[in-house]
């Protein structure tokens, strides 16, 4: 079986930045969001051994996986 890889969208990777750089102006510290990333990177190698964890949408092929407050779709 082929290896899953992550490939993330600009707009994708845009909008973490933007997350990211939010919590880090609203705390004025990165341990939030030096956390939430943590998180984050977990939660999608778990996506990657397992696939159909995430939730079904209208979209072909499309699923979104909740992780902490922020939805990620992938195909």
């Amino acid at each position: 079986m082929a290896e899953r890889i992550i490939v993330w969208s600009e707009n994708a990777k845009f909008e973490l930045k933007e997350i990211f750089d939010y919590f880090n102006f609203r705390n004025k510290i990165k341990v939030y969001s030096l956390k939430l990333h943590r998180i984050i990177q977990v939660d999608l190698k778990l996506l990657l051994q397992n696939p159909e964890i995430g939730k079904k949408t209208e979209a072909l092929n499309v699923r979104g996986l909740l992780i902490e407050n922020y939805f990620f779709f992938m195909k």
